[in-house]
């Protein structure tokens, strides 16, 4: 455990430090991989404009959070969504943060909307502009287990008597995945933003410029930290409730 929580911590640059808190007995073997990032904005948030201001929580009740005042790079729109990318220096990286047009559409149903095609047409068809922006100052993470998410994507066998490890074994035999674990954090501050994701996978023997109207994340939303050059993301959250 010890190990693993030290090599995760290390390639995570400290914000993963505990990944497991113990090894089941009947595990044969441990998959971990881990990825962190540390981007400075180009254009940093004023801390004089940072003020508290009310995020309107999915669950229905309100919260007075800190939020960042300033401004962001591109603007990003499609039939579902408005947004904004503000850029990390050097400009290869940037922060997107994407609201559901309609106010009272659940953020589940927008996330349904965003897939790989239509995350690529976003980033590709973003528009330079200067955005005025304002969202929460977050300090998030969350653990997450993926075996049903991984299920719903057509990865069944893995998890049942059906798993075949016999490319790693040399023979049929009764391993199969129990679990895949994601731990996840993200700090959004003045500076810029640090995230760090880890995912253990547990394998047992049997017994995933131009002028723009402003954007203010008040409500749940979406965010990624995307690579501009290549349009594709790197990191994807939403944030849904923020507690005082």
């Amino acid at each position: 455990v010890k190990d693993i929580n030290d090599w995760t911590s290390k390639h995570t640059d400290g914000l993963i430090p505990e990944l497991i808190k113990e090894i089941p007995s009947m595990t044969q073997m441990i998959l971990v991989n881990a990825e962190a990032f540390n981007g400075k904005w180009a254009a940093p948030f004023d801390e004089a404009d940072t003020k508290k201001q009310t995020f309107h929580n999915q669950d229905g009740s309100e919260s007075s959070v800190d939020f960042l005042n300033g401004h962001a790079d591109w603007s990003v729109e499609n039939d579902e969504v408005v947004g904004f990318i503000k850029e990390y220096d050097e400009s290869r990286y940037g922060y997107m943060l994407l609201l559901p047009k309609a106010a009272d559409k659940p953020l589940s149903d927008t996330v349904k909307s965003l897939d790989g095609a239509a995350v690529t047409n976003l980033l590709s068809n973003r528009i330079s502009a200067d955005v005025q922006v304002s969202m929460p100052k977050l300090d998030q993470e969350s653990t997450l287990t993926l075996n049903d998410a991984l299920a719903a994507c057509g990865m069944t066998d893995a998890f049942g008597d059906q798993a075949d490890f016999s490319a790693i074994t040399g023979s049929k035999n009764n391993l199969y995945i129990s679990s895949v674990l994601q731990k996840t954090y993200i700090e959004v501050s003045e500076k810029g933003t640090k995230a760090a994701a880890a995912t253990e996978i547990g394998i047992e023997t049997m017994a995933m410029p131009v002028e723009a109207d402003p954007v203010v994340a008040d409500r749940p939303y979406i965010y990624m930290i995307v690579d501009l050059e290549h349009s594709m993301p790197l990191f994807v959250g939403r944030v849904v409730n923020i507690q005082e």
